[in-house]
């Protein structure tokens, strides 16, 4: 079946209730890449974080409104097209600790050859990642993400 029916197909089997933030951590879990999404004044970036051991896709979504300060952060669990998990990490931060190594994660993809970065530290996860000329940078806990930076790079 070809990535486009499949989608299609997919989004068909989603409960008619399921909209806005849920409904973008589908799409990226489906697709396994970032997804921008803006429906008036509310932008959605659907941020892929990887697949766990058991097959589950890791999920976040960021939603700005237009005219509010700071944004909002869900993070989900998707196991065979559905949402098994979900958790807010919306005004958590990263520890003061962890702010060197995400400089020099930072510096090192804008500077190097370096395609993909991936630290652990104190059970977080730092990784960073070059990919046609957009470099992004976030910082997990577990199912969380507490950091998110992306920025044009060469």
């Amino acid at each position: 079946m070809s990535r486009s029916g499949s989608s299609k197909e997919f989004i068909k089997s989603t409960p008619f209730d399921l909209r806005g933030d849920a409904a973008i951590a589908l799409i990226v879990a489906m697709r396994r890449e970032n997804f921008r999404n803006e429906v008036g004044y509310i932008t959605r970036y659907g941020i892929y974080n990887g697949k766990l051991e058991n097959g589950c896709e890791k999920v976040s979504v960021i939603r700005t409104e237009w005219g509010k300060r700071g944004s909002s952060v869900m993070n989900y669990m998707v196991c065979k097209g559905k949402i098994v998990k979900s958790v807010s990490s919306t005004g958590e931060n990263v520890p003061q600790d962890l702010k060197p190594v995400i400089g020099k994660v930072l510096r090192k993809l804008k500077n190097d050859k370096s395609s993909y970065i991936k630290l652990k530290k104190d059970g977080y996860v730092i990784e960073g990642l070059k990919k046609s000329g957009v470099c992004e940078v976030k910082v997990l806990s577990q199912l969380k993400l507490l950091y998110y930076y992306s920025f044009t790079c060469r």
